[in-house]
């Protein structure tokens, strides 16, 4: 892997989240999903659970300002770690929202966050089954969405297709697991 690759993946990424950190507070947390959003986060919940974490980090921050007020390199030290968790979790929140699988008339994508995304044509698709998985061996090929769950649909596509990642580790694919709220439903969405 190319280290020119790899610096500017990571450099968008914390430059990015913090973005997205400000445009989901900006909006209120009510960002809107792109049409044909397919979630696979359990129906929205995680970013509540993380906005929540933001929030909960504030008087965190505050009791351990308390109890290391004679400490001033210790507290700025956990004031910084504090701000910092608080940007991503909202930035990952964030990309939660506005990065879901995406339904289109004419292409899929699948993404994981913004850690890893495939865009294929619709009749690049052969095969979507609901099938059941085993986490352990799940994890083992190519999966899009979060979670474990003991179902995902397993999409087989007619060619390979390059599967971009945050990190440069591009791959190439031919089938691969999609975690979806309602995996029935995707696959049969899929197979249209």
């Amino acid at each position: 892997m190319n280290g020119t690759v790899l610096v500017r993946d990571i450099a968008q990424a914390e430059f990015g989240l913090p973005l997205r950190a400000f445009r989901y507070v900006k909006g209120g947390f009510r960002a809107a999903q792109p049409a044909g959003a397919v979630s696979y986060d359990d129906g929205g919940n995680t970013p509540l659970l993380l906005g929540a974490m933001a929030v909960l980090a504030l008087p965190e921050m505050a009791v351990l300002d308390l109890l290391l007020r004679h400490a001033a390199e210790w507290r700025i030290a956990s004031d910084v770690v504090h701000a910092y968790g608080i940007v991503w979790a909202l930035g990952l929140a964030h990309a939660f929202r506005t990065l879901p699988h995406v339904l289109g008339e004419r292409d899929v994508t699948f993404r994981t966050l913004f850690f890893r995304t495939l865009a294929v044509p619709r009749d690049a698709i052969v095969c979507a089954e609901v099938v059941a998985t085993d986490p352990r061996q799940a994890r083992r090929g190519m999966r899009f969405g979060i979670g474990f769950r003991e179902r995902a649909v397993r999409v087989t596509l007619r060619s390979p297709a390059l599967v971009r990642t945050w990190l440069g580790r591009s791959q190439t694919v031919d089938t691969f697991l999609v975690a979806a709220d309602d995996p029935a439903r995707f696959a049969r969405a899929l197979a249209t």
